[in-house]
Protein backbone atom coordinates (compact mmCIF):
# COMPACT_ATOMS: atom_id res chain seq x y z
CA UNK A 1 0.00 0.00 0.00
CA UNK A 2 3.06 2.16 0.67
CA UNK A 3 4.75 1.72 -2.64
CA UNK A 4 1.16 2.36 -3.95
CA UNK A 5 0.80 6.00 -2.59
CA UNK A 6 4.48 7.03 -3.43
CA UNK A 7 3.80 5.52 -6.91
CA UNK A 8 -0.05 8.10 -7.27
CA UNK A 9 -1.68 5.08 -7.86
CA UNK A 10 -5.25 4.21 -7.29
CA UNK A 11 -4.92 -0.07 -7.35
CA UNK A 12 -3.86 -2.12 -5.43
CA UNK A 13 -3.15 -5.77 -7.05
CA UNK A 14 -3.84 -8.54 -4.69
CA UNK A 15 -2.55 -12.11 -4.94
CA UNK A 16 -5.40 -14.99 -5.10
CA UNK A 17 -2.90 -17.28 -3.68
CA UNK A 18 -1.71 -15.28 -0.85
CA UNK A 19 -5.09 -14.93 0.06
CA UNK A 20 -5.79 -17.77 -0.07
CA UNK A 21 -2.62 -19.19 2.69
CA UNK A 22 -3.44 -16.78 5.24
CA UNK A 23 -7.51 -16.62 4.99
CA UNK A 24 -9.06 -19.59 3.00
CA UNK A 25 -12.54 -18.94 3.50
CA UNK A 26 -12.15 -14.88 2.78
CA UNK A 27 -10.98 -16.13 -0.67
CA UNK A 28 -13.78 -18.63 -1.08
CA UNK A 29 -16.06 -15.95 -0.42
CA UNK A 30 -14.42 -13.69 -2.89
CA UNK A 31 -14.49 -16.47 -5.80
CA UNK A 32 -18.16 -16.89 -5.28
CA UNK A 33 -19.88 -13.65 -3.98
CA UNK A 34 -17.28 -11.83 -5.55
CA UNK A 35 -19.24 -7.65 -5.52
CA UNK A 36 -19.58 -7.72 -2.15
CA UNK A 37 -16.11 -8.95 -1.38
CA UNK A 38 -14.64 -5.79 -3.38
CA UNK A 39 -17.07 -3.26 -2.42
CA UNK A 40 -15.87 -4.34 1.32
CA UNK A 41 -12.19 -4.48 0.25
CA UNK A 42 -11.84 -1.28 -2.08
CA UNK A 43 -13.65 0.41 1.52
CA UNK A 44 -11.09 -0.77 3.52
CA UNK A 45 -8.23 0.40 1.00
CA UNK A 46 -9.42 3.76 1.65
CA UNK A 47 -9.72 3.71 5.02
CA UNK A 48 -6.11 2.98 5.66
CA UNK A 49 -4.83 5.30 2.45
CA UNK A 50 -5.95 7.77 4.45
CA UNK A 51 -4.99 6.67 7.66
CA UNK A 52 -1.71 6.53 5.53
CA UNK A 53 -1.59 9.79 3.60
CA UNK A 54 -5.12 11.86 4.39
CA UNK A 55 -4.26 14.53 1.63
CA UNK A 56 -3.85 11.77 -1.14
CA UNK A 57 -6.49 9.56 -0.01
CA UNK A 58 -8.75 12.38 0.25
CA UNK A 59 -11.75 12.65 -2.51
CA UNK A 60 -10.12 9.60 -4.51
CA UNK A 61 -11.61 6.22 -5.20
CA UNK A 62 -9.27 3.38 -4.68
CA UNK A 63 -9.57 -0.03 -6.40
CA UNK A 64 -8.59 -3.48 -5.89
CA UNK A 65 -7.45 -5.92 -9.12
CA UNK A 66 -6.29 -9.77 -8.53
CA UNK A 67 -3.75 -11.64 -9.95
CA UNK A 68 -2.75 -15.50 -9.10
CA UNK A 69 -4.16 -19.04 -10.14
CA UNK A 70 -8.33 -18.88 -10.54
CA UNK A 71 -8.36 -22.28 -10.84
CA UNK A 72 -12.03 -23.18 -12.62
CA UNK A 73 -13.08 -19.63 -12.26
CA UNK A 74 -10.03 -19.16 -15.31
CA UNK A 75 -12.28 -18.79 -18.51
CA UNK A 76 -12.30 -17.92 -22.44
CA UNK A 77 -14.59 -15.86 -24.43
CA UNK A 78 -16.28 -19.15 -25.12
CA UNK A 79 -16.95 -20.70 -21.63
CA UNK A 80 -17.59 -17.12 -20.39
CA UNK A 81 -21.71 -18.22 -19.60
CA UNK A 82 -24.33 -16.47 -16.52
CA UNK A 83 -23.17 -19.33 -14.08
CA UNK A 84 -20.18 -17.13 -13.33
CA UNK A 85 -22.30 -14.19 -12.47
CA UNK A 86 -21.36 -12.64 -8.97
CA UNK A 87 -18.17 -14.34 -9.47
CA UNK A 88 -14.65 -13.28 -9.30
CA UNK A 89 -13.53 -14.83 -12.80
CA UNK A 90 -10.14 -14.50 -14.88
CA UNK A 91 -11.29 -14.05 -19.24
CA UNK A 92 -8.30 -14.45 -21.06
CA UNK A 93 -8.32 -13.80 -24.70
CA UNK A 94 -7.29 -11.09 -27.72
CA UNK A 95 -8.85 -7.75 -27.75
CA UNK A 96 -9.96 -7.35 -31.41
CA UNK A 97 -11.96 -4.70 -31.05
CA UNK A 98 -12.03 -1.71 -28.44
CA UNK A 99 -14.59 1.93 -28.11
CA UNK A 100 -12.74 5.30 -27.35
CA UNK A 101 -12.68 6.08 -23.88
CA UNK A 102 -15.53 7.92 -22.59
CA UNK A 103 -15.83 9.64 -19.48
CA UNK A 104 -19.24 8.60 -18.09
CA UNK A 105 -20.71 10.63 -14.95
CA UNK A 106 -20.58 9.50 -11.52
CA UNK A 107 -21.51 12.16 -9.18
CA UNK A 108 -23.14 15.52 -10.43
CA UNK A 109 -23.09 19.00 -8.23
CA UNK A 110 -25.39 21.68 -9.12
CA UNK A 111 -25.52 25.04 -7.69
CA UNK A 112 -29.06 27.36 -7.37
CA UNK A 113 -28.43 30.76 -7.77
CA UNK A 114 -31.84 31.54 -6.20
CA UNK A 115 -31.65 29.65 -3.18
CA UNK A 116 -27.55 29.92 -3.19
CA UNK A 117 -27.83 26.13 -2.37
CA UNK A 118 -25.86 23.21 -3.83
CA UNK A 119 -27.12 20.07 -4.61
CA UNK A 120 -25.66 16.28 -5.32
CA UNK A 121 -26.59 13.76 -7.63
CA UNK A 122 -25.34 10.45 -7.69
CA UNK A 123 -25.84 7.51 -10.98
CA UNK A 124 -25.17 3.86 -10.66
CA UNK A 125 -25.89 1.67 -13.86
CA UNK A 126 -25.09 -2.02 -14.23
CA UNK A 127 -21.61 -1.85 -14.47
CA UNK A 128 -21.62 -0.19 -10.72
CA UNK A 129 -20.32 -2.34 -7.76
CA UNK A 130 -22.65 -0.28 -5.71
CA UNK A 131 -25.85 -0.55 -7.55
CA UNK A 132 -28.18 1.46 -5.75
CA UNK A 133 -31.51 3.19 -7.21
CA UNK A 134 -30.69 6.60 -9.04
CA UNK A 135 -32.85 8.48 -11.93
CA UNK A 136 -31.20 8.64 -15.26
CA UNK A 137 -32.37 12.08 -15.44
CA UNK A 138 -29.93 15.08 -15.40
CA UNK A 139 -31.61 17.63 -13.31
CA UNK A 140 -32.25 21.20 -14.61
CA UNK A 141 -34.43 22.78 -12.06
CA UNK A 142 -35.42 22.10 -8.06
CA UNK A 143 -38.22 20.89 -6.48
CA UNK A 144 -39.03 24.68 -6.36
CA UNK A 145 -38.70 24.95 -10.03
CA UNK A 146 -35.61 27.40 -9.82
CA UNK A 147 -33.27 26.76 -12.55
CA UNK A 148 -29.91 24.43 -11.30
CA UNK A 149 -26.26 25.51 -12.65
CA UNK A 150 -23.64 22.76 -12.96
CA UNK A 151 -20.48 22.81 -11.35
CA UNK A 152 -18.26 20.61 -13.90
CA UNK A 153 -15.23 21.06 -12.25
CA UNK A 154 -17.07 19.59 -8.85
CA UNK A 155 -18.30 16.51 -10.91
CA UNK A 156 -16.88 13.04 -10.56
CA UNK A 157 -16.38 11.32 -14.45
CA UNK A 158 -14.96 7.49 -14.70
CA UNK A 159 -13.70 6.68 -18.11
CA UNK A 160 -15.23 3.70 -19.64
CA UNK A 161 -14.54 1.34 -22.57
CA UNK A 162 -16.63 -1.21 -24.28
CA UNK A 163 -14.12 -4.55 -25.62
CA UNK A 164 -14.24 -6.83 -28.15
CA UNK A 165 -12.01 -10.76 -26.73
CA UNK A 166 -11.76 -13.00 -29.21
CA UNK A 167 -10.75 -16.49 -27.66
CA UNK A 168 -6.70 -17.12 -28.55
CA UNK A 169 -6.81 -19.90 -32.23
CA UNK A 170 -4.92 -22.16 -30.43
CA UNK A 171 -7.28 -22.60 -27.50
CA UNK A 172 -10.11 -22.55 -29.49
CA UNK A 173 -11.82 -26.27 -30.45
CA UNK A 174 -10.53 -28.18 -33.38
CA UNK A 175 -12.68 -26.98 -37.11
CA UNK A 176 -14.19 -24.14 -34.91
CA UNK A 177 -14.27 -20.16 -35.23
CA UNK A 178 -12.57 -18.59 -31.53
CA UNK A 179 -15.29 -17.10 -29.23
CA UNK A 180 -16.12 -13.95 -28.93
CA UNK A 181 -17.38 -11.68 -25.90
CA UNK A 182 -18.27 -8.26 -25.59
CA UNK A 183 -17.08 -6.70 -22.02
CA UNK A 184 -17.77 -3.29 -20.86
CA UNK A 185 -14.54 -1.97 -18.96
CA UNK A 186 -13.46 0.71 -16.30
CA UNK A 187 -10.85 1.70 -17.69
CA UNK A 188 -9.16 2.02 -14.06
CA UNK A 189 -8.94 -1.47 -14.20
CA UNK A 190 -7.57 -2.00 -17.68
CA UNK A 191 -4.93 0.81 -18.94
CA UNK A 192 -6.52 2.09 -21.99
CA UNK A 193 -6.45 -1.19 -23.96
CA UNK A 194 -5.30 -1.72 -27.46
CA UNK A 195 -6.56 -3.92 -30.03
CA UNK A 196 -4.73 -7.30 -31.01
CA UNK A 197 -3.30 -7.65 -27.42
CA UNK A 198 -3.46 -10.41 -25.03
CA UNK A 199 -5.78 -9.87 -22.17
CA UNK A 200 -6.28 -11.67 -18.65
Amino acid sequence: ISDMIQQQGRRLVVNINDLRKDKPSRALSLMKNSSKEIISFQRALKELVEQLDSEFGRDKDFYIGFEGSFGSKHVTPRSLSARNLNNLICVEGIVTKCSLVRPKVTKSVHYCPATKKSMERMYTDLTSLEAYPSSGAYPVKDEEGNPLETEYGKCTYQNHQTITLQEMPEKAPAGQLPGVSTLSAITTSLTSVNRATEYR
